[in-house]
């Protein structure tokens, strides 16, 4: 066994999972880079280099072995690696849900793991944010926990639907890892100088457009005289200019609309953000953690378990947003923050100790 680290689980060009995995390599530093699951699209190629496996449809057929054996030189130089070459396995999913293509992804994964585990990999799910609306994905679901030896998961709810899964795993419980990212390593320092004028607007779904943009016109009103710009950023590549340029125009404000794509600039753009109104779990998430005040537009009860997780308050009026959210930061947050960063550091210590270098 070479001993690497299997990283599973990546969203398609997603900035959340881009977040997720920036944190791992930052927390878990091998002398070899990690391998992932096949990086689709030029997005993932322009800022990860490493060893990848081959893309699914490939590897379910096991013709992963069958090119390696065929042209192992090749094979090497392209930076393919076999699921086998693996001593541990992270699976950074985040968000174990049922929709979409969803049991053709889970289906996918479960031969990776499989594979992987039958060739005495140690394998781990970082904070899984779990949910099991279509019956019909639930042994798929149990397929997947019976692979893993340690499940962490981020809230109650989750941890509920993982034990009636029957899973032999062990199951904790854990806070999005995110919170360690190398970007948010210290608790939030905000100039008092800066102006705070900006409306941060991060969308998810277009099914929620219609939701997002009301959410987005009450907070114009709330706090038109507060602010000077709108700025969407996007945290998915496959949201279209087209798509982004209509939300724009959609909000009908006369003060200025930008569209910002690259999705690493919200954390400058937080140093001013007076307020941040997302469909975007990480969007959320990004927010709480920098101090900036929130509203969420959540499409499931992932949105409702981190506020809850957060302690995090919710006014009534949506006017007080801003002075409410001040007065959480000010107030119970570095003590709820401290709590979750060391279980979070807590985890990685462990992964440490469990890893590849020690296998």
């Amino acid at each position: 066994m070479a001993g690497l680290t299997l990283l599973t689980g990546f969203g398609h060009e997603n900035f959340g999972s881009r977040l997720m995995f920036e944190t791992v390599l930052a927390r878990l530093p091998e002398a070899a880079p990690p391998v992932v699951e096949m990086p689709r699209g030029e997005h993932w190629h322009a800022w990860y280099q490493g060893y990848v496996l081959m893309p699914s449809a490939l590897l379910r057929r096991g013709l992963d072995r069958w090119c390696q054996r065929l042209s192992p030189r090749t094979f090497a130089r392209l930076g393919f690696k076999l699921p086998e070459d693996c001593a541990q396995v992270l699976d950074i999913s985040g968000y174990a849900h049922d929709h979409g293509q969803a049991a053709q992804l889970m289906r996918n994964k479960l031969h990776i793991l499989q594979r992987a585990r039958a060739a005495g990999a140690r394998i781990t799910f970082l904070p899984h944010s779990l949910s099991i609306r279509d019956e019909r994905h639930r042994p798929l679901f149990a397929a997947l926990y019976a692979q893993a030896d340690t499940v962490f998961l981020r809230d109650a709810y989750s941890e509920q639907l993982a034990r009636a899964l029957a899973s032999p795993a062990e199951l904790r419980y854990c806070t999005d890892f995110v919170l360690w990212h190398p970007r948010l390593d210290t608790a939030p320092r905000r100039e008092a100088t800066v102006p705070r004028d900006t409306l941060v607007l991060i969308p998810n779904f277009k099914a929620q457009t219609a939701s997002l943009l009301a959410t987005a016109r009450r907070m114009l009103d709330h706090h038109r005289h507060a602010l000077r710009q709108v700025v969407i950023v996007s945290f998915y590549a496959g949201e279209t200019a087209a798509y982004l340029k209509g939300l724009a125009d959609a909000l009908g404000t006369d003060i200025e609309v930008r569209i910002e794509a690259a999705p690493e600039r919200v954390f400058s753009l937080f140093e001013r953000a007076r307020l941040c109104v997302s469909a975007r779990y990480h969007g959320c998430c990004l927010a709480i953690y920098s101090g900036v005040p929130l509203v969420t537009v959540g499409w499931s009860e992932k949105y409702e378990s981190l506020l809850q997780t957060w302690q995090y308050p919710r006014p009534a009026d949506e006017e007080d947003a801003v002075a409410m959210a001040e007065a959480y930061h000010a107030g119970p947050y570095p003590a709820i923050r401290a709590r979750h960063l060391a279980a979070v550091q807590s985890m990685f210590a462990e992964l440490r100790a469990a890893g590849p270098a020690c296998a």
